[in-house]
């Protein structure tokens, strides 16, 4: 009879696997963004994105909750609103740039896929003085996504991305007596 490893007991517990799927993700979208975007480029849907999303997002709450001294209730629901939000704010506005620059290239779902896995930045961007870090690692990785999944050269890339942000910067200045309010 053959003896049963504790390594396979951990693969036959429940969530095991999405657990290491998650983990997957993240490393692959650390060491290698480029190879982890082209074995996404068939994917369909929304629901491998939202969960990774959804996951990082609240790994970014409980960390960033953890380094505020007061106000932890309203940090963390601040913190999980923007961090789960913004990518479908990104990639709203993304996405008419695109179409603009890249013509049908991409659809809003594989945008929101590329915008949606680059959050893994927010894993660093908790940590106090790293949040710049991750924004321009956020940009790089939905660049790296957009030049793999669409097969668009790096200036229209960085032509769409430049546009975009300046589109979003404009956004939140319009928006800033509505939030100062």
């Amino acid at each position: 009879m053959a003896q049963t490893l504790p390594d396979d007991a951990a693969r036959n517990r429940p969530g095991f696997d999405a657990v290491k799927r998650f983990l997957d993700k993240v490393i692959g979208l650390l060491i290698n963004p480029g190879r982890f975007y082209e074995a996404r480029k068939d994917e369909k849907g929304y629901r491998g994105a939202i969960s990774f999303l959804l996951t990082v997002s609240i790994l970014f709450t409980l960390a960033g909750t953890l380094v505020m001294p007061q106000e932890k209730a309203f940090f963390a629901v601040v913190f999980f609103l923007n961090a789960f939000s913004m990518p479908f704010l990104t990639a709203g506005i993304l996405y008419p740039v695109a179409r603009l620059f890249c013509r049908r290239t991409f659809t809003f779902e594989a945008l929101f896929r590329i915008v949606a896995y680059a959050n893994v930045s927010l894993l660093i961007s908790w940590l106090p003085g790293m949040a710049w870090v991750g924004g321009i690692w956020k940009f790089y990785l939905i660049g790296v996504g957009m030049t793999r999944t669409g097969g668009i050269k790096t200036r229209l890339v960085l032509a769409c991305l430049a546009t975009a942000a300046v589109l979003l910067l404009l956004l939140i200045h319009l928006l800033k007596p509505l939030i100062s309010a």
